[in-house]
């Protein structure tokens, strides 16, 4: 827009063209204006904020939206055209306040554009200098990356070269160290004194060829300035020369990478290191014979010469390292147990010594510690100089690879540092594993009658000593771990423990154990194993073996305890004697189960039957309003209850149950649930432990917990299971027993009916009749019992009393309601005749219902003595209920 703008000194306001006269001149008055007290009319929008506008997060989609919420679109276009005409009108006040400055700017920008013009020319000529001058650096570049890259290329060239002619003249001194090792293993071909000048010559080859490779080792410079020299010396200094040479061009080697191994040169390097190996080999080897036979000694009378002895112990040493700098550790392995342990194990192992008795194998336990003395006495010398050799191959190692890494921080810009740190690894030597073990295992093999499983003790006891003989080994010669490791992984290993049969072991201890508790304990009826002591005594503190009442719960403690024997168990069959174990419980479990089946059917039959006959009764007779009704003892639950049933039962006339066999009296069953109770306890707690105990630590510790936890969890649930069905019996039979004295109730009637006898003032004989049957088993015979539970014993008598109580206030209600119905046909014949009263003018309707309160309360109390809360009782609470109204003849009968 171009605006014509006018300086007015006196004014210093803006004078505008027509247009700006007639922008200034808006109407913009009204109600969406606040015209007071101000310069400009500030701007109330009526349905948004200008603070909107110049929101970071102002969107026109969302603002239109907001608007539409509380007005119309209408509505929000007029108010949008007032708010721009009203910022229309700020602009024209904001240019008359700062003419001055808006006058000033544009005077300044005056000649701006050519500056800018020529600013531009002058950067774009510079810019492509600048291009220029890049180019000629990237081709000066190039040119001095490719002539290093050929200079670095020729100079690898050369220190190839230079690294195979250094491997070439080492290849040339070791033939010459093989020539004077064989004049000195030799000594009848050549003159001695060759000898000498032939190690002067040895000595200062190998000074050479250290100073050409730059790989000087500190043992071979001590040896320079001797000069009274011995053969045995020589020979060990011979030795030491051929394997620090021998390691030297390894360590030269293992400087190349893959690629350069590919080449001619280096793959005929390579085949004659490996004819280098077999021929150090081949020249060792005799040495390191005849050294380990005056070493071990075997001849034990023979006197061996100490001096002699250092003098092997040195050979024998560099003779070890060097089989291990080539690599070729199964030759002394092989040698050792050829010449050492062979012959001594075939002296102590064989027949004569393992059959002390015939057809026995009594010798094994000293044919293990003569292998063992053997090893300790001869043996233990060679196997520590075997671990000095170990020792200083790690500490080498470590140094070696503290060193790589030094180097490796230090020249990490170098890309072929990474050939430069290959790392040779070497094995360590195991004597043990590689060359006594494989001879203990043949030797043992060839006797079977050690791993014989027809006889389980005899099998046990060889197992065991073979164990702890093994054991010792590791103890005694294996004390680095990863050597046991070694020991514990090898094939010998394996083989040893495969000849023991475990899968026949279990199974013969398996039939012994089984078989002894089936035919032992099982075979005998239930009832006809049980004895009950004459005289109770407390077992509250006595947790002995004789604490059982049935065999059968004995005997599964003496099988349970032969599982976990020391005399039987093996570790490796942890998981078969658990489940044995498990078994076991369960076997008790059915064989008390199968006991438990006979007698619930035929609770079942009887009450199928007695409902039979009262449902024809009832369609026949009906029911005979002085008639007794009582209650049916319940029905056993069903083998998957878990708790005894308390419902009250549904009302018939009364049964006695009687079981065929006298010894399976219900009573009889409370020392069962002790002892379930006891044995469950012994499981979960002393067993458990036991079971954890002999096991052992291992490293799935919590996993095998778990395992054991659950499944005596499982097998203490199913125990658990046979309480109910016992319970149900004896509360049945308690039940019946306690129901045939309810009858009474109804000789209230004639006893007190047209008698004159006196107002009764103490409750009947039947009511103590009622629970005596309960209290007798609770508190007499339970209650001697401590495993059975509080719990259990309450149970039982709620379960008993239950309709018990219902019984005897259908009765009582039966009895008032007969008694009601004679007096008022007797009322309403004889209308005018004196009723016959007794002593006290108390009616004979009032001393039935006086005994018959006193009765209540009476039986009340026996409940409460039971340990039943009488105010949460709702049978007895019932009862009570309808004797309640006759509590006031006493009170008149103590007025």
């Amino acid at each position: 827009m171009t605006m014509n703008l006018k300086n007015s000194s006196s004014r210093g306001n803006l004078t505008s063209s027509p247009s700006y006269n007639s922008f200034s001149s808006l109407n913009l008055s009204g109600n969406s204006f606040n015209n007071g007290g101000g310069s400009s009319n500030e701007y109330i929008p009526l349905c948004f904020s200008k603070d909107v506008f110049t929101s970071n997060t102002f969107e026109v989609d969302q603002f239109i939206s907001d608007c539409r919420k509380r007005v119309n679109l209408e509505s929000v276009q007029k108010d949008l055209r007032e708010y721009s005409k009203h910022l229309d009108s700020e602009l024209i006040e904001l240019i008359n306040k700062e003419y001055q400055s808006f006058f000033s700017l544009s005077t300044s920008l005056i000649g701006f554009d050519t500056i800018l013009n020529e600013f531009s020319i002058s950067q774009s000529s510079i810019k492509s200098e600048i291009k220029s001058f890049n180019n000629e650096i990237v081709k000066v570049r190039e040119l001095v990356e490719d002539k290093l890259n050929e200079k670095k290329s020729i100079e690898q060239k050369k220190k190839l070269l230079q690294l195979y002619i250094s491997i070439s003249e080492t290849l040339n001194n070791m033939n010459h160290l093989f020539d004077q090792l064989y004049q000195l293993t030799h000594p009848n071909d050549f003159k001695k004194a060759n000898n000498y000048s032939g190690i002067s010559s040895i000595n200062n080859n190998n000074n050479n060829n250290n100073n050409n490779n730059n790989n000087n080792n500190n043992n071979n410079n001590n040896n320079n300035n001797e000069t009274n020299i011995n053969d045995g010396d020589v020979l060990e200094l011979l030795i030491d020369r051929i394997s620090n040479s021998f390691y030297q061009i390894q360590n030269q080697m293992s400087s190349l990478t893959n690629d350069e191994l590919k080449f001619n040169i280096f793959q005929s390097l390579s085949l004659k290191i490996m004819d280098l190996s077999n021929k150090i080999e081949e020249k060792v080897e005799p040495i390191f014979k005849e050294s380990l036979k005056r070493f071990i000694n075997v001849n034990s009378k023979e006197i061996v010469d100490e001096k002699q002895n250092k003098h092997d112990e040195r050979i024998l040493l560099v003779c070890l390292k060097t089989f291990q700098t080539i690599d070729k550790l199964n030759v002394p392995y092989k040698l050792f147990k050829t010449l050492i342990v062979k012959p001594r194990l075939a002296q102590i192992v064989s027949l004569r010594n393992l059959e002390i008795n015939k057809s026995t194998t009594d010798g094994l336990s000293q044919i293990y510690n003569l292998i063992i003395e053997f090893l300790k006495n001869q043996c233990s010398p060679f196997f520590d100089i075997s671990n000095l050799i170990n020792n200083n191959l790690k500490e080498k190692q470590s140094n070696n690879n503290n060193n790589n890494n030094n180097n490796t921080n230090q020249n990490n810009s170098n890309t072929n540092n990474n050939n430069q740190n290959k790392i040779i690894s070497y094995n360590n030597y195991n004597f043990i594993s590689q060359s006594v073990l494989p001879e203990i295992d043949e030797s043992l093999g060839l006797f079977k009658q050690i791993f014989a499983t027809g006889i389980p003790d005899l099998f046990y006891k060889n197992y065991y000593l073979t164990f702890n003989f093994i054991q010792s080994i590791e103890v005694n010669f294996l004390t680095n771990k990863d050597l046991l490791t070694q020991f514990r992984q090898s094939s010998s290993y394996s083989s040893l423990w495969k000849k023991w049969n475990f899968a026949v072991y279990f199974q013969l201890c398996f039939t012994n154990i089984a078989q002894h508790f089936e035919f032992n304990y099982l075979r005998i009826p239930l009832f006809d194993q049980l004895t009950i002591p004459t005289t109770v005594i407390d077992n509250s503190n006595n947790d002995d073996n004789n604490e059982f009442y049935l065999k059968s719960t004995d005997g599964l403690r003496l099988s349970m305890d032969k599982c976990w024997s020391n005399s039987i168990f093996i570790f490796d069959l942890s998981t078969k004697f658990f489940k044995l174990f498990l078994q076991l419980i369960a076997r008790y479990d059915t064989f008390i189960s199968d006991t438990l089946g006979p007698l619930e059917s035929e609770l079942q039959q009887q009450q199928q039957l007695q409902q039979q006959q009262l449902q024809q009764q009832q369609q026949t007779t009906g029911t005979d309003s002085d008639s007794v009704i009582k209650f049916t003892p319940k029905s056993p639950p069903s083998l998957s209850t878990q708790s005894s049933s308390t419902t009250t039962p549904t009302p018939t006339t009364t049964i006695t149950t009687t079981l065929n066999n006298k010894q399976s009296s219900p009573e009889n069953f409370i020392y069962i649930i002790s002892d379930i109770y006891k044995i469950k306890s012994k499981i979960s707690t002393n067993y458990k432990e036991l079971i954890i105990k002999t096991i052992g630590n291992h490293q799935n510790q919590d996993e095998i917990l778990n395992l054991i936890s659950d499944g005596i969890l499982e097998s203490c649930k199913t125990l658990e299971q046979l309480i109910p069905r016992m319970s149900a019996i004896i509360e049945n039979h308690l039940i019946s027993k306690c129901l045939e004295n309810i009858e009474f109730i109804g000789t209230l009637r004639s006893t007190y009916r047209l008698t004159n006898k006196p107002v009764p003032s103490k409750p009947s004989i039947y009511v103590s009749n009622l629970v005596s049957p309960l209290d007798t088993l609770i508190n007499s015979k339970a209650s001697s019992l401590h495993f059975i539970p509080s719990e259990i014993k309450l149970n039982w008598a709620i379960s008993v009393l239950t309709p018990v109580t219902e019984s005897f206030k259908n009765a009582a209600t039966n009895l008032i309601q007969s008694v009601t119905q004679s007096n008022d046909i007797i009322n309403k014949m004889v209308k005018k005749t004196k009723q016959t009263t007794t002593s006290g003018d108390m009616s004979d309707m009032d001393k039935i219902s006086l005994q018959l309160y006193l009765d209540v309360e009476k039986f009340g109390i026996y409940i409460q003595k039971l340990g039943i809360d009488l105010l949460t009782f709702k049978p007895f609470l019932d009862l009570k209920s309808i004797v309640e109204p006759f509590k006031k003849l006493i009170l008149n009968q103590n007025k």
